[in-house]
């Protein structure tokens, strides 16, 4: 599995590294079914999420990105 920081457009804070550790142990997890990643507004939710998808989507691994609101699905869409 590469490195999904490698997919972000710059380098990430050390907050944004844990969670992409984080993410990267949930996707290494196949027992695992869901992921949460939340935090305030300007931390990074949307690159991170755009990294994981174009790394899922490198890797032909079929998912489903949710949002709690529609505003945060057309941002993410």
């Amino acid at each position: 599995m590469s490195d999904l920081a490698s997919f972000l457009p710059f380098t990430p804070t050390a907050d944004q590294s844990r969670a992409l550790g984080a993410i990267g142990r949930f996707l290494a997890n196949p027992d695992a079914d869901a992921f949460v990643l939340c935090g305030a507004a300007g931390t990074g939710k949307t690159s991170v999420t755009r990294a994981i998808t174009e790394h899922l989507a490198s890797e032909g691994v079929p998912f489903h990105v949710l949002a709690p609101t529609g505003r945060a699905a057309k941002i993410i869409g």
